[in-house]
């Protein structure tokens, strides 16, 4: 129930990232990756030395879609 909730939260905070980049054209890559790492990853990290254990591929594939996000593709 706890990673579905950071998962929720993650999404959002990933969404913003990219409603934010609409309205700001040409954003360097380094901010975006700074937002990611400031706003997302620590959300995601929490606790993680408690809950954390076999691999978390929902949490896996918000990164993979963001980093794509970031890097300016579209597919895989």
């Amino acid at each position: 129930m706890y990673k579905k909730r950071v998962i929720s939260r993650a999404k959002r905070k990933a969404y913003l990232i990219r409603a934010v980049c609409r309205n700001v054209k040409n954003m360097p890559m380094d901010v975006l990756v700074t937002l990611w790492r400031a706003l997302v990853r620590p959300s995601m990290e929490y606790g993680a030395e408690i809950w954390g254990g076999p691999k978390w591929l929902k949490a896996e594939a918000v990164q993979n879609s963001m980093g794509r996000f970031i890097l300016g593709h579209k597919g895989n």
